[in-house]
This record gives C-alpha cells, sequence and structure tokens, in this order.
C-alpha cells in the first residue's frame, strides 16, 4: 500500500528505510500481510464515491441520471471503452447498478482523526432499509 507520512504516523509498526512510491505527495510503499482471500461472490449493495470536503462526514444519496452519470464517471479505463465503441454498454450497465443499488458520495475531510465518524456514517447508512432511501443529505451529529 501507499501512505503519506501523516498516515504512516497513524500506524505503530511502520518502521523506516520505506521505498519512496513516487509522486508528488511523498508517499512510501509500506507492506502489507498477504491475507487469504474467499473467491465467492459477495452481494454489492452500496457504492460510495469517496470525496474530500470540509465539514463533518456526510452522504449525498444518488439517484436517476446523477447517479447513473457518477458510475459512469468512475468507470476504470472509460476511455478505452469510447474508443472500442463500449459507451452504450458502460452506460447501460451503469444505469443497471443504479436501479438495483444505493449509490452515495460519502464527502468527508482528511486525516484519520475523521475514521471513526466515517464509519459510523456508512454502518448508520447500511442500516437504512431501501423503502426508506431518497435523495437527501444524511449528515453526522
Amino acid at each position: 500500500m501507499k501512505l503519506d507520512t501523516p498516515g504512516m504516523a497513524a500506524l505503530d509498526d511502520v518502521t523506516d528505510g520505506l521505498e519512496p512510491a513516487g509522486g508528488p505527495r511523498g508517499k512510501f510503499h509500506v507492506p502489507v500481510e498477504t491475507v487469504p482471500v474467499d473467491p465467492s461472490p459477495v452481494p454489492l449493495a452500496r457504492v460510495y464515491l469517496l470525496t474530500f470536503g470540509e465539514g463533518p462526514p456526510r452522504l449525498e444519496h444518488l439517484n436517476g441520471l446523477e447517479a447513473i452519470s457518477a458510475l459512469v464517471d468512475e468507470t476504470y479505463l472509460l476511455t478505452y471503452a469510447t474508443s472500442l465503441g463500449l459507451t452504450s454498454q458502460v452506460f447501460r450497465r451503469a444505469a443497471e447498478l443504479s436501479r438495483t443499488l444505493g449509490v452515495s458520495r460519502l464527502i468527508r475531510p482528511r486525516g484519520f482523526e475523521h475514521l471513526d465518524a466515517v464509519l459510523d456514517l456508512i454502518q448508520r447508512d447500511l442500516r437504512d432499509t431501501p423503502s426508506n432511501r431518497s435523495t437527501h443529505h444524511q449528515e453526522m451529529q
């Protein structure tokens, strides 16, 4: 994984002598223990689009075209799909996903000190029933 200096300071067992990861943010490669992964599919119920912002962590639930556009914008290698003439398939798949999943923008301030509030917000969101979900803003109190 790649961490910057403040991120490494939050970990107890990070040592000196790590290799720089390059780039303008001064990140370092931090070894991570390999954990066996269960290859079984896991149902996906929500998509959180991560965004930095001022103020307390909050969610903006997206619906309709806004959710579809957000999913298309986050498509990995969208440029290649476009050059291969697959844009309509990407859009169609994003539309299908937006109808079956909750799509939200998770806006949070930078810093590990906000992690507990972000996790609490996600857990509260996951407890919501789909029938209670509409376009609204949910904010930490």
